[in-house]
């Protein structure tokens, strides 16, 4: 179901849903701030005793920052590493490593090629903290994805830019509240399309306005005083991706870094108005369905 058919489909749930929400940031921005009762509250509080998922021990998750250290400096050093393998069949740090590092004021741990450990997790001091779709300002929270191409295009790199992901190791089972979906279908009643315009906002690129925060913050903080310890939503940017923000992140580890540079990026545009016009498709995506196509007529 595409998102115009959704919207016929359910224009009841979604009018009544539409209302609460907009009542609700009503309400956080320009009435009450921190002690509130409201409507959303209530369907919030049920999703998120129905709508659960726990993160097992052990497993990984992927967290990425656009990378802004010397580049060349880690390339080279991927050089050394891989003739030493080739040659001793290991990748251990020789002298020539360590005059190398020292003289790039490298702070690499092994397993780290991007960001180091500390680097490629949470800043040490809360001070550093600005405001998030989920986070106050100096309050820590963990945000990460399910595999690291979500991870890297949730950071919205550009063109030769490079990326440093991590992956960070769960250390012991967590809960989240799981307001994910698989297709626009499964939202029906007023409570799960409530749930798809809350998780819409929090999916939205940060911005220099923070006052749009504040709804999704006090969501987010409600939610953390349920006992839950992150929640598990839809990317926007891909859309079979998935996202979760910790809040309990101590056991979270972070065990390695990779960097990546971004060669291309690929959009796909649906013509709305006026209509007629072609869809706009990158030239691989046109290339992948000509081949779909080729592939279905030879078979027939």
């Amino acid at each position: 179901m595409n998102l115009e058919g959704f919207f016929l489909t359910n224009k009841d749930a979604l009018h009544d849903a539409s209302e609460l929400w907009g009542s609700f940031k009503d309400e956080v921005l320009y009435k009450n701030r921190f002690i509130i009762s409201h409507e959303v509250l209530d369907y919030i509080t049920n999703l998120s005793e129905n709508h659960k998922t726990i993160i097992e021990s052990e497993r990984v998750l992927y967290r990425a920052r656009l990378f802004d250290g010397d580049v060349s400096a880690v390339r080279h050093l991927n050089d050394l590493a891989k003739n030493d393998e080739n040659n001793s069949g290991n990748s251990s740090f020789t002298l020539e490593h360590a005059f190398f590092l020292q003289h790039y004021n490298l702070k690499r741990d092994p397993g780290f090629w991007g960001y180091n450990k500390q680097e490629s997790f949470i800043p040490l001091k809360n001070d550093f903290i600005n405001d998030g779709r989920a986070n106050p300002a100096f309050i820590k929270y963990l945000y990460t994805a399910e595999d690291a191409y979500t991870a890297m295009v949730e950071v919205r790199p550009y063109l030769k830019s490079v990326v440093s992901i991590a992956e960070i190791r769960v250390n012991s089972p967590i809960t989240v509240a799981d307001f994910s979906y698989e297709s626009l279908k499964d939202l029906q009643s007023v409570g799960e399309i409530l749930m798809y315009l809350i998780m819409n906002d929090f999916s939205k690129p940060a911005n220099s306005d923070k006052k749009s925060y504040i709804p999704t913050q006090y969501v987010a903080e409600f939610i953390k005083t349920l006992g839950l310890d992150g929640i598990r939503f839809n990317s926007s940017l891909h859309g079979q991706g998935r996202n979760i923000t910790i809040f309990d992140y101590k056991d979270c580890e972070p065990v390695s870094s990779s960097l990546y540079e971004i060669d291309d990026i690929c959009f796909e545009a649906k013509n709305i108005a006026p209509k007629g016009l072609p869809d706009l498709l990158h030239d691989k995506l046109l290339m992948a369905r000509q081949k779909e196509v080729d592939n279905i007529l030879k078979r027939n």
